[in-house]
């Protein structure tokens, strides 16, 4: 493929990509008149979750998500201390009480300490019923980060910023 038809096509995805937002910012305006970049990914992750909260859940409402006491928050799946991913496949929605009581554990590890298997088996449900993206429901579903893997998460994230 020639460079001429490259940028060609990278336009054309961009043009569709800025469409799009166009689109979720409309809808995001009829809730919050100034949207800012973090309402549209909480917007695009709500819309992905089926307006639910992953770790406990309970349906999201529109006007739950954009309320000013700010009642939900955006996760990273692997903790960012650990990983260094601040990737989009490693976000989720979730209610902000939920967030804070997983803190720097994988969303197995924090299942586990609340509610036991059934939250597990319950969690796993919702994922495979909600999450159609193959590499966000891994992380969603691994149970444990090793010091090694920490370790080759740091090092590959980091290789990949320099």
């Amino acid at each position: 493929m020639t460079p001429a038809k490259c940028l060609q096509i990278f336009r054309f995805v961009q043009m569709i990509i800025q469409k799009e937002n166009e689109k979720i910012l409309d809808e995001i305006r009829e809730f919050k008149p100034i949207p800012s970049g973090k309402d549209i990914v909480k917007y695009r992750l709500w819309k992905e979750q089926k307006e639910i909260c992953l770790y406990t859940g309970k349906k999201i409402s529109a006007e739950e998500l954009f309320a000013s006491d700010g009642g939900y928050d955006i996760d990273h799946i692997l903790p960012y201390s650990k990983t260094f991913d601040d990737s989009y496949r490693n976000k989720v929605l979730v209610r902000s009480e939920a967030n804070k009581n997983k803190g720097n554990r994988t969303p197995y590890e924090y299942l586990i300490s609340q509610g036991g298997e059934k939250a597990w088996e319950e969690f796993t449900i919702r994922i495979e019923h909600n999450i159609k993206d193959y590499k966000k429901r891994q992380k969603l579903l691994k149970k444990h980060i090793t010091d090694e893997e920490t370790n080759e998460f740091k090092r590959r994230n980091l290789q990949d910023t320099q």
